[in-house]
């Protein structure tokens, strides 16, 4: 088609993809994989913690060593200058010291990923909508085409149903549309009178639904400029109008009066396929949808139709209730019996639980995150305390002289927490490092997540120095408790 048709195809190529990516988005592949990172980020926190329990069994077997050849008689030079206890211990503890580091940044780097997770899901829930979700009760039905074989069949029965609904007790409002706000929009290219396009690719696009009268009213938005829709136009051969949003206007109609502008929706010349609509008001920017995939701004251009112009055979219903909205769920099945019993409704559901479960995907990861970030943290915790306290046993005696050469128990204490702070200041350093590396992809994947979060890093890094700190008191008191009698003798 570029060959031949140059000016409307140049640059236009198809898109190939394996079929089971066509179904699993490429966001949700790559938190698998960063998943599976943190799998293996907790399972070699795991495999130290067990390589520094067979060194604390090296060291015990290196000192039992001098006894043993003492006693068989054997040669005791070389032992005494090179396998000695402390000579032993001491390069036993810096690997163990070692790996204790290495837990320590992967431990850092998991729970900064769980962190940031946990920090977007938190402002998920502090996000603008634009609307009012609450009091709102959604489902979604389907039209046979046995039953409805023609656009004004469906038009008539989506009018019978949107009369029927309002006139339910306890409903305020009650709306149809092809998408719900929040949930997703198409996206159509959409031109404005008066501008010129070199070719249909360079027609720029805007999000949008088709909507019936009262869309706004029962998601408690109030149009800023010009009017809702009429009921005359939104049944077949009414006039083609169309509402924007606020950046519709700043980003197309360059901020100026829209009321009255036309706008076409799509690519076509032909006028009777694609008639000019007149702009008869400007709602404000709604939300595209917090628990959508991948970064950037989610509040984008977007127009709003009129539902006959699109003749959908899948529709969204929505009613605003006096009550809660719960309770609205029989009489909203009821409407739909009464007109055709033959229709079921599905996704029965408040609107709060709709927009629930778009962040269902963050819940489950957040929470996959946080749990093994915890486990990291535990085990980190763990290994350093063994790796302080091993230490600690290994310099009883040096300790005790001190004390007995005047050393204030402060000072040991100081001795101790000073081997300690150096061990988490490497491996918080590299482990901050290691974050930021892993919240580039998180960051590239889900909506609200950012790479650089001062308060996360933060948190994250005081977590881990207190973390250390009470795993290395328990030996440091018992250091600074010891006889220095009973060390000397032993």
């Amino acid at each position: 088609m570029a060959e031949q048709f140059p000016e409307q195809n140049e640059g236009i190529s198809a898109n190939v993809r394996q079929y089971t990516d066509a179904f699993m988005p490429p966001q949700v592949s790559m938190m698998m994989t960063l998943l599976m990172v943190m799998v293996i980020g907790v399972l070699l926190v795991a495999c130290a913690n067990v390589a520094n329990v067979l060194l604390t069994l090296a060291a015990a077997i290196a000192a039992g060593t001098v006894p043993a050849l003492r006693a068989a008689g054997g040669r005791l030079e070389t032992v005494l200058r090179d396998e000695s206890r402390g000579s032993s211990s001491r390069r036993v503890g810096r690997f163990s010291g070692g790996l204790v580091i290495g837990e320590l940044a992967v431990s850092c780097a998991l729970m900064i990923g769980a962190g940031l997770l946990i920090r977007a899901l938190v402002d998920m829930n502090r996000t603008d909508l634009g609307f009012a979700p609450e009091s709102v009760m959604t489902s979604r039905l389907g039209l046979f085409e046995t039953d409805y074989p023609d656009a004004d069949a469906r038009n008539r029965f989506y009018h019978q149903l949107l009369e029927r609904l309002e006139s339910e007790p306890g409903v305020a409002s009650a709306t149809l549309a092809t998408s719900l706000p929040a949930t997703g929009q198409a996206q159509f290219p959409v031109q404005v009178e008066g501008e010129s396009y070199a070719r249909p690719a360079d027609v720029p696009s805007a999000g949008g639904s088709f909507v019936a009268p009262g869309f706004f009213e029962t998601f408690g938005v109030t149009i800023g400029e010009g009017r809702d829709f009429r009921l005359d136009e939104s049944r077949l051969g009414g006039e083609p109008v169309a509402i924007v949003n606020r950046s519709f206007v700043d980003q197309r109609l360059g901020g100026g009066n829209a009321i009255g502008r036309r706008i076409r929706v799509g690519t076509a010349t032909d006028d009777v396929d694609s008639p000019w609509r007149r702009i008869i008001g400007v709602a404000p920017d709604l939300h595209e949808g917090v628990g959508n995939f991948g970064g950037g701004d989610r509040i984008r251009a977007a127009i709003y139709q009129p539902l006959a112009m699109s003749d959908p055979r899948f529709i969204s219903i929505a009613v605003r209730t006096t009550g809660p909205p719960a309770n609205s769920a029989g009489a909203l099945r009821q409407a739909v019996i009464d007109l055709d019993p033959n229709l079921p409704l599905y996704w029965v559901r408040t609107m709060t639980e709709a927009l629930d479960e778009t962040t269902f995907v963050h819940w489950i990861f957040g929470t996959l995150f946080g749990i093994f970030g915890a486990a990291a943290l535990f085990l980190a915790g763990v290994g350093l305390y063994g790796v302080i306290d091993f230490s600690v046993s290994s310099r009883l005696r040096e300790m005790g002289l001190r004390m007995a050469l005047g050393a204030e128990p402060r000072d040991i204490m100081r001795m101790v927490y000073r081997r300690v702070a150096r061990q988490l200041a490497v491996g918080i350093g590299v482990g901050l490092v290691l974050g930021a590396l892993l919240a580039r992809p998180l960051s590239a994947t889900l909506f609200g997540v950012q790479g650089w979060d001062p308060l996360v890093y933060g948190a994250i890094a005081g977590t881990l120095v207190l973390s250390g700190c009470v795993a290395a008191l328990t030996p440091a008191l018992r250091a600074v408790r010891v006889d220095p009698v009973v060390a000397l003798r032993a």
